[in-house]
């Protein structure tokens, strides 16, 4: 509060120092998780750039682009997405169309997109900036692979697992050559390449790059961290696939410790390994501790994140297919059509909210409603591919 106040009491007939400093703060402030902090400092540096120098200045770009990313950490995604497009929109008409800084503009915009749920134009903005990329830089570039590596985490999320896998290898062969085999991006390289080839059955490969992963950031972290705990529970999750329940269990518990111990009991990883250990437990008659695992899962997202419907889509989710599995599906169904909602508000890939589609139908056909399960079956033939 004094920096500020000596801000406007000392530079107030400097305006142009007094942006450059406020930009300097507002990335501090971002850096330092204050993001409400940042966007004050990041607004007010807008303000007097479109004074002076105005117009469509770098600097009026500039300034554009971190105050969408103090907005994007916030959360305000839509205004973030207006101020990132209009500072993309300068830096096109200053700048060369192979310039690098567009690419990172690009990438920037991608990350907005996605955070709103508007993945299939997140996906246009991170491979125009793998294109430019791919002009500008010559292999093996750690630049390059970042492109490779967002574009397939996104790719996962769309359900597009097979470029996604082809994607996180490419990454994971430009990080080998330029860092080795002891470096956080090649651990996580290995890490989204094995989640695609576990989605695409290919279970082996996927648990080999998984331990991959995990040898990795064990290495480079030398005690507890997030990586490690969320490694774990997707390794969790293909020894499950694998139908190795007891090393499953072990390393969802695993997981869950950590996440516990590094993000606190009500953090979405660690609601994430609830809710993965008490699916591997799930039974009928309902295994006690499992059911206390899934119910502690959903109280505290409803708690916590009810205003966030891609939490609540994910929570809901994996609740209708504990109670599957456990042999309700009567309580299934409105747990299911909760889920099935939140990931329209959420905007969800189209896969998954075709998944969920055509499971309703398939649970009103085993219910005896085949009004329903017609329905929610030509839902999900309707559902456009993204």
């Amino acid at each position: 509060t004094n920096t500020v106040s000596r801000l406007d009491r000392e530079l107030g007939d400097q305006p142009e120092v007094e942006a450059d400093l406020r930009l300097t703060l507002g990335r501090t402030f971002r850096d330092l998780g204050d993001y409400p902090a940042a966007t004050v400092m990041n607004r007010r540096a807008l303000e007097l750039r479109r004074k002076s120098p105005g117009g469509r200045h770098e600097t009026v770009a500039q300034a554009l682009n971190e105050l969408s990313k103090s907005l994007n950490q916030q959360g305000n995604w839509a205004e973030a997405e207006t101020f990132q497009r209009e500072a993309l929109s300068i830096r096109k008409e200053n700048l060369r169309p192979d310039d690098l800084l567009l690419a990172d503009m690009y990438n920037d915009l991608g990350i907005i997109l996605w955070n709103s749920g508007k993945l299939a134009e997140a996906r246009e903005a991170y491979r125009q900036a793998l294109a430019i990329k791919e002009q500008r830089l010559m292999p093996p570039d750690y630049k390059l692979a970042d492109a490779h590596l967002n574009l397939s985490a996104l790719l996962l999320d769309l359900g597009d697992f097979s470029q996604g896998e082809a994607e996180a290898r490419e990454a994971l062969g430009g990080y080998r050559a330029v860092f080795g085999g002891s470096h956080p991006r090649v651990g996580m390289a290995l890490h989204n390449q094995g989640k695609a080839l576990g989605k695409l059955a290919r279970i082996e490969a996927a648990e080999l790059a998984l331990r991959g992963a995990l040898d990795v950031y064990r290495q480079v972290y030398a005690a507890d961290h997030s990586y490690i705990a969320e490694a774990l529970d997707d390794l969790g999750q293909i020894q499950q696939q694998k139908g190795d329940r007891t090393a499953s269990e072990r390393s969802f518990r695993e997981s869950l410790e950590m996440a516990k111990r590094l993000l606190g009991e009500n953090h979405p990883s660690t609601l994430t390994a609830m809710r993965h250990l008490a699916l591997l437990k799930a039974s009928s008659p309902a295994d006690p501790e499992a059911e206390q695992w899934i119910q502690r899962a959903v109280d505290l997202a409803r708690q916590r994140y009810s205003k966030q419907p891609a939490v609540m889509a994910i929570t809901f989710d994996d609740w209708g297919q504990y109670l599957v599995r456990t042999g309700r599906p009567a309580e299934a169904v409105p747990v299911l059509l909760q889920a099935h909602q939140f990931a329209m508000d959420a905007k969800r890939s189209a896969f998954e909210r075709q998944r969920l589609a055509r499971q309703l139908g398939e649970l009103y056909q085993e219910l005896g409603k085949p009004q329903e399960s017609k329905r929610w079956m030509t839902e999900a033939e309707r559902m456009p591919a993204e």
